[in-house]
């Protein structure tokens, strides 16, 4: 979910997206990255990243926020371990795009170790894959799976994973999903209804998607998906089991859309979210 998007969505209904958590934190990153081409060319694009950073981090305590159609209380943010951590990340991106194709994938390593100091000692990998396929008619189908997995060590709160609510498992509430190892995919098959060089467009769409953190979930959405300057305006009907082992729900959901990016996440940033 898009940093503006998210922050609307908070104030008109209350609904936070992301997990957070207060840190200082500074490092470097080198990249490689194949040589541009012609536009009109489908040669693969690929990087290469190493970054080395460090990191400390404490909990954050939640806030009262200020919803204008919706409660003003804020859901607590999931508690992180304090600690230093000095880590270094290895990251690859490859990716080839051919008219309205497109494939992509991306791995990541990021490792810490307390014999060269800090607080924690692990090794998380992520990989991540991106497929989208024109049809006959117009139709498409795209496809995108993540894996995040503690690899070694005890990988400490702050670096696991979160999924539920819209943008992932609409009929699970937001971020309930969590744990150190994730699994996560979703595949759409889109049907245009017009489409417009200076608009876009707009699609109906059917999108199933399961995941688990290590609990599970899944949902199948239907709706319509308008396309406007590379975003995608979405209004669904997504149904699925909920909490409980008997419990169905079925949510109607509003999201804005970007491309699933293919970059692995565990890199000295800001941001570290699903």
């Amino acid at each position: 979910r898009p940093t503006w998007y998210n922050s609307l969505t908070v104030l008109f209904t209350g609904e936070d997206m992301r997990n957070y958590y207060q840190a200082d934190r500074a490092g470097v990153e080198i990249e490689w990255s194949s040589m541009e081409t012609a536009t009109w060319r489908s040669d693969a694009r690929w990087s290469l990243s190493l970054a080395a950073g460090w990191e400390d981090a404490s909990n954050l305590t939640a806030r009262d926020v200020v919803a204008l159609f919706a409660s003003d209380s804020a859901r607590d943010n999931p508690v992180v371990d304090p600690g230093d951590a000095y880590t270094l990340h290895l990251g690859f991106r490859w990716s080839r795009e051919e008219g309205e194709a497109r494939t992509a994938f991306g791995l990541g390593l990021e490792g810490a170790s307390r014999d060269v100091g800090g607080d924690f000692s692990f090794l998380l990998g992520e990989a991540r894959a991106a497929v989208r396929r024109p049809l006959p008619w117009g139709h498409r189908i795209d496809l995108f799976a993540i894996g995040r997995a503690d690899l070694s060590g005890t990988l400490p709160h702050q670096r696991w994973s979160s999924i539920g609510g819209v943008g992932t498992l609409p009929t699970i509430p937001i971020l309930s999903v969590r744990g150190e190892r994730l699994l996560y995919g979703e595949l759409t098959y889109a049907v245009p209804l017009f489409a417009a060089a200076s608009f876009g467009g707009a699609d109906v769409f059917l999108r199933g998607s399961a995941g688990a953190a290590w609990s599970e979930g899944e949902s199948l959405a239907v709706g319509l998906s308008a396309r406007v300057l590379g975003l995608a305006l979405e209004a669904g009907l997504a149904g699925g089991p909920g909490v409980g082992e008997d419990d169905v729900e079925v949510e109607v959901y509003f999201d804005v859309r970007l491309r699933r990016p293919v970059r692995s996440t565990s890199t000295p940033r800001p941001s570290r979210r699903f």
